[in-house]
């Protein structure tokens, strides 16, 4: 089922935080972190905003801007920043439960994960290997809150 195109939070299932922006910053290489769902009234909640919209040509591929900080792409560390490129490009599946997203980098093949599954505000969230649609591994399932 395709996802519709809009402004969601993305949460993790394990913890309930959400994926935010550090420091809600549009500069290359800004950290991206679990932190704890903040209220739309609340002035940071832009960091933690993310536009989701499909791929041209693609049913399953996505690109993932932040609402704020000047829209930027979530791409992944040492891939290529180039707007468009394959790096900035995100394939979400659901798992075979149907309870959640795994999103898949689509340069590097490498999973969605909230580091150790760690509850902290703060937390890394980085690309790590995984078994897809199949995983049960909290740390790399994901919902898509609208906001």
């Amino acid at each position: 089922m395709a996802i519709e195109a809009g402004v969601y939070y993305i949460q993790n299932i394990g913890t309930n935080t959400v994926v935010d922006l550090g420091d809600d910053s549009p500069e290359p290489d800004t950290k991206i972190q679990g932190y704890q769902k903040r209220e739309l009234s609340d002035p940071w909640v832009s960091a933690q905003l993310w536009v989701i919209y499909p791929v041209q040509g693609s049913t399953d591929t996505y690109q993932i801007r932040n609402a704020g900080a000047r829209l930027s792409f979530v791409d992944l560390t040492n891939g290529n920043h180039d707007n468009g490129s394959d790096s900035q490009k995100w394939i979400f599946t659901r798992n075979a439960a149907d309870t959640a997203y795994v999103i898949r980098n689509l340069a590097s093949g490498t999973y969605v994960d909230l580091l150790n599954g760690n509850a902290a505000n703060g937390t890394r969230i980085n690309g790590w290997s995984g078994s897809g649609h199949t995983t049960t591994n909290p740390h790399q399932l994901w919902a898509l809150v609208r906001a």
